[in-house]
C-alpha cells in the first residue's frame, strides 16, 4: 500500500482580511500544490504495477531531482534573511 498525500485547502490558509491579489494567489498555489502532490501519487502508482520495473536507483535519481527542484523553488520563494548589524555594531 502507498500513502495518500493531504490535499490542501484553500479557505484554511486565507483567513481574516486578505486582499483579492492574496485570495488569488494562494488558490492558484494550492492548485499547483495539489497538481505536484497527484503526479507524486501517481509515481508511487507506477512503481506497485506488475509491468513496471522499478528500481531502487531509478527512485533515487527521481527523488534528487525532485529535491533540487523543491530547494531552487524555496530558495526564490524564501530568500534568507540579510544580516544587518545592530547598532552596537555599527560604532
Amino acid at each position: 500500500m502507498y500513502c495518500v498525500f493531504v490535499h490542501m485547502n484553500t479557505f484554511d490558509i486565507v483567513s481574516g482580511q486578505s486582499t483579492q491579489e492574496r485570495t488569488r494567489f494562494v488558490r492558484r498555489a494550492v492548485k499547483k500544490a495539489d497538481r505536484i502532490s497527484r503526479n507524486l501519487e501517481k509515481i508511487i502508482e507506477l512503481s506497485v504495477r506488475q509491468n513496471c520495473d522499478c528500481r531502487q536507483e531509478d527512485i533515487q535519481r527521481i527523488f534528487e531531482y525532485i529535491d533540487n527542484c523543491v530547494n531552487s523553488a524555496k530558495a526564490h520563494l524564501l530568500p534568507e534573511p540579510k544580516d544587518y548589524p545592530t547598532s552596537n555594531e555599527a560604532e
